[in-house]
């Protein structure tokens, strides 16, 4: 779309939480260190109390949905109650309910998994709005469960791709790791109006939705063309180019239609908030602080201590000791 939205939605508070150690801040577009591994506690109560918490949300959603129908059948305008004329019942008529969002295929839990082959794993959209569910963390084994929240417009979220995008490959293609990848837009504040990160996002869910095996590469893509903090980034039109143009793309028009359009973006914004409300769909951290994010089977990656290599090696090499002790 030639236009950009000049006032950008209200973004989620991404302020860390000083309980857990410095956080990754970037919707102030910088990188600082990511927090320290937290000490896990009893994961059957934590995750009693996640699903507890979900149920409470979905509720929440429920009760709001049905006062907004309440209110348009009042005629309760926001700002303060006024009379509905006959003039103005004639437009609510006319324009109708507002279009359900459009919901992404191939993205599980708000996030897209990546397998053997690069291969993304298939699965049908979700009802719009259903919080994800929550999985208990990975057993101890010798396959690394990696998931990764990124925001396509994060400095740190890009030195973290720059650094670790051709060993995870690796180990993806040669079945050592699997990647979840969830897209979320915490900078939208930081492109002048543009809203890139959530535009960028939607992108990145327009592959995985019409040509799901060519995502990993349209999202290694989008980082390479990542912006500096503060542009307004590449257009609709720009950011179509570019995904199309990858090799093996399936149904390039089609694909373009869905960047143009901005088809996913209202879906990014959804999926944003879920994970900055809680609960993530892992027992393992209760919501999300900042970009990138990274879990493996189940562990917090804090960069200031390892190399995500070194980090990697050490979760396996301690599954592996586990694995021993209970034969």
């Amino acid at each position: 779309m030639p236009g950009e939205n000049p006032h950008p939605d209200p973004l989620p508070d991404a302020r860390p939480d000083p309980r857990r150690g410095p956080q990754p801040d970037c919707a102030a577009g910088t990188a600082t260190p990511w927090g320290p591994s937290a000490r896990r506690s009893s994961h059957a109560a934590r995750r009693e109390a996640l699903r507890a918490k979900a149920r409470e949300v979905r509720l929440r959603e429920q009760r709001r949905e049905r006062g907004r129908t309440l209110l348009v059948r009042a005629g309760v305008l926001t700002g303060g109650v006024a009379l509905v004329t006959a003039a103005a019942l004639a437009l609510v008529t006319a324009v109708g309910p507002a279009p359900a969002t459009a919901v992404p295929a191939n993205v599980a839990d708000d996030g897209v998994r990546v397998g053997t082959g690069m291969l993304v794993e298939r699965s049908a959209p979700r009802p719009a709005g259903e919080a994800p569910s929550v999985e208990p963390a990975p057993a101890a084994r010798d396959v690394a469960d990696v998931v990764v929240w990124v925001d396509y417009h994060c400095p740190a979220c890009k030195e973290f791709e720059l650094d670790n995008a051709a060993y995870l490959e690796q180990l993806v293609t040669t079945g050592a790791a699997t990647v979840r990848v969830h897209p979320v837009a915490i900078t939208d504040g930081s492109s002048r109006g543009a809203r890139y990160a959530s535009r960028a996002a939607g992108a990145a869910l327009c592959v995985a939705d019409l040509s799901p095996d060519q995502f990993w590469r349209a999202s290694d893509t989008l980082f390479l063309a990542q912006p500096a903090p503060g542009d307004r980034g590449l257009t609709d039109e720009q950011l179509a180019a570019l995904v199309t143009g990858l090799d093996g793309v399936d149904d390039a028009a089609a694909l373009a239609e869905c960047v143009d359009e901005r088809r996913f973006v209202p879906w990014v914004g959804a999926a944003t908030a879920r994970a900055f409300a809680g609960p993530l769909p892992t027992d393992d951290l209760e919501s999300l602080r900042g970009t990138p994010t990274v879990l493996v089977n189940g562990e917090l990656f804090d960069a200031s201590q390892q190399t995500f290599p070194e980090f990697v090696t050490t979760v396996l090499g301690d599954a592996y000791a586990a694995e021993q002790v209970t034969r």
